[in-house]
């Protein structure tokens, strides 16, 4: 303080009431904000010391926020001050006097998570999900053991994920996606018995997935997707049967699909697209009669495509392109009534298109591309009555355009090119009038282009 007075030229006799004059001069929210008002009645009643305790986690919590001021206008949620505890934003609490619920998803949040909300044990949902908060994951969240829900998603959190948060065998729910945390994956989260979903997609997790997930006996969501994951995929998932959701997309596993995952008879989607996963489908798979969605697609699968995935009557998406599947394509996949895609492009199949393809009615669109396919374009394919998007370029068609494709009426997308097609162009296509995409070079074809092709006004 002797420097500042005499920065400023101020005599001794004047230093004393320069400071207060600085001191006077804080601005409220400083001091709200560095002072506890938990020992206040009127936000803690007396005789409530346990809730107290939870008050003093939460204040910890609020100082270590970069914006104060997020909470400090919360209207009548407002924290702190005279406001009682159980109306602060966010907060529920439930007899006989803890704090249960701290919901604060989207709510602008900046800063760190305190390690002081380890201290709530009354605590059954944590949700700050959709927030700024950076920095890591406090190990001391592990002591909130009668939580059931973790949501931590869509933040910018760091750091790999503590393994203390495997003594939380209460939880039924782990959302930690969309954030940047690393490093492996722990075993310690086989732990916890009463799981039921957990999201760990969007982050940079590397290392092996934990075979220990195969414990979950009560898991039916599981998403490690979008990380750096390697190794194999465990068979021990295999056990879990109960789960209708798997999505391990976009990393860097290997090995083969396990066929144990043909014993997963609840499974409604499987995601396992861009991996560098070996060896043949199982065709185990053909009896998961509730999957809706198939993508192995951006992978090196090699063998033929099992026959048996036509019994999978409930399928709308199958992804298979962009491997090393050879042999033809199954007719029976024209059993599949409810599929919608249908992308087998970029592999080295070979034969027919086959006919029964033409029954899949609920198409809206078929990418056969980068094949050998060969023999002539099925005029069944008329019958797709709403196919939009159509590529069967890069194989080695031949024979002429069939000109019932001309029926076609909501396609927009048409590329044949690349093939060996002859004779003329079908004039009948003219009738296709939302069509905005048509290649048809590369091929053999004859004549001229149909006048009727001026009708065509959505072609780009």
């Amino acid at each position: 303080m002797r420097f500042f007075a005499k920065a400023a030229g101020l005599s001794s006799a004047l230093a004393a009431p320069a400071l207060a004059l600085l001191l006077n001069a804080v601005p409220v929210q400083a001091q709200t904000g560095s002072g506890s008002p938990c020992d206040s009645e009127a936000v803690v009643p007396a005789g409530q010391d346990a809730l107290r305790d939870d008050c003093e986690a939460l204040w910890a919590f609020y100082n270590q926020l970069d914006d104060l001021g997020v909470l400090d206008d919360a209207g009548d949620g407002q924290w702190g001050l005279s406001n009682a505890l159980s109306s602060w934003q966010g907060v529920t609490i439930a007899p006989p006097g803890r704090v249960t619920i701290l919901k604060l998803n989207r709510s602008g949040l900046a800063g760190s998570i305190s390690p002081g909300l380890g201290r709530l044990t009354g605590l059954t949902h944590l949700d700050l999900g959709g927030n700024r908060l950076v920095g890591s994951i406090p190990a001391e969240l592990g002591e909130l053991s009668r939580l059931t829900n973790l949501r931590l998603y869509d933040n910018d959190l760091s750091g790999s994920i503590p393994s203390e948060l495997g003594q939380l065998t209460a939880l039924t729910l782990m959302q930690l996606y969309g954030n940047g945390l690393s490093g492996r994956i722990s075993s310690q989260l086989g732990r916890l018995s009463g799981l039921e979903y957990l999201h760990l997609g969007g982050n940079s997790l590397t290392g092996p997935v934990p075979p220990e997930l195969g414990r979950l006996s009560g898991l039916e969501y599981l998403h490690l997707g979008g990380n750096s994951l390697t190794g194999p995929i465990p068979s021990e998932l295999g056990r879990l049967s109960k789960l209708d959701y798997l999505n391990f997309r976009q990393n860097d596993l290997n090995g083969p699909v396990p066929p144990e995952f043909g014993g997963l008879s609840n499974l409604e989607y499987l995601h396992l697209s861009g991996n560098n996963l070996t060896g043949s489908i199982p065709s185990g798979l053909g009896g998961l009669r509730g999957l809706g969605f198939l993508h192995l697609g951006g992978n090196s699968l090699t063998g033929s495509i099992p026959s048996g995935l036509g019994r999978l009557t409930s399928l709308t998406h199958l992804d298979l392109s962009d491997n090393r599947l050879v042999g033809s394509i199954p007719a029976e996949l024209g059993e599949l009534s409810r599929l919608t895609n249908l992308r087998l492009y970029d592999n080295d199949l070979s034969g027919s298109i086959p006919s029964e393809l033409g029954q899949l009615t609920a198409l809206t669109r078929m990418q056969l591309h980068g094949n050998g396919l060969s023999g002539r374009i099925p005029s069944q394919l008329s019958q797709l009555s709403n196919l939009q998007y159509l590529h069967l370029g890069g194989n080695r068609l031949t024979g002429p355009v069939p000109p019932e494709l001309g029926q076609l009426s909501g396609l927009g997308y048409l590329h044949l090119g690349g093939n060996s097609l002859t004779g003329s162009i079908p004039p009948e296509l003219g009738q296709l009038s939302k069509l905005d995409y048509l290649n048809f070079s590369y091929n053999d074809l004859t004549g001229s282009i149909p006048s009727e092709f001026g009708q065509l006004t959505a072609l780009t």
